[in-house]
């Protein structure tokens, strides 16, 4: 592939506009990112199931039932951690399904790019359900509303990346298992002191 700003050359004939091979290496830089998030989902859950266990095993040796809730709220901690990288990895999918469509539509001359941080901006409209977002990565400004416009749509992203079965799913086990045992569990007895006994 040739690199960026390069004419192809084709049976003796230049391409004419090189910002194609622009838009071309720009989806493969989107692809790149997407697939690098992914990687580090993987290390959040590893990290995710070994620090909740390990405070829920600490918690029966050394008997202290706080530890089963911190573990329990250490899974909703690197939940939320998952789910707010979810959400910007997502911002990718609509610049990447824009570039799909044209080049499979034979429309790629319309693009114009690159324009990885305009669609990384106005993905978050397009994901909570608007059908199009005004101006161009040409024309449009880095800021596509106003702060509390812009929060909200961040807030709706999340609360849709979180509640993803694939994300939430593995982070049930460790925060019921935490939470039941903080409260259902036996009282341990604070380490130092001697067991109440029965009164009869």
């Amino acid at each position: 592939m040739p690199a960026c700003g390069e004419y192809r050359e084709t049976e003796g004939a230049n391409v004419a506009d090189p910002s194609i091979e622009f838009i071309r290496e720009e989806y493969f830089a989107l692809m790149r990112a997407v697939s690098q998030f992914d990687d580090r989902f993987l290390v959040i859950k590893g990290w995710s199931v070994t620090f909740s266990f390990a405070l829920i095993v600490s918690a029966v040796m050394k008997k202290i039932k706080l530890l089963f809730l911190v573990a329990a709220l250490s899974a909703v901690s690197f939940w939320m951690l998952e789910a707010s990288m979810k959400m910007h990895q997502m911002r990718y999918y609509p610049r990447m399904r824009q570039i799909e469509t044209a080049l499979n539509s034979g429309d790629e001359t319309k693009l114009r790019g690159p324009a990885v941080d305009w669609g990384w901006q106005a993905a978050g409209k397009l994901l909570v359900g608007e059908r199009t977002v005004l101006g161009s990565p040409v024309s449009e400004s880095r800021s596509t509303g106003n702060r509390w416009e812009a929060a909200l749509t961040s807030l709706k992203l999340w609360l849709r990346a979180a509640f993803f079965p694939h994300v939430w799913l593995p982070y049930v086990v460790p925060f019921s298992f935490g939470l039941a045992l903080f409260f259902g569990g036996r009282r341990f007895q604070p380490p130092g002191t001697a067991p109440e006994t029965p009164r009869g």
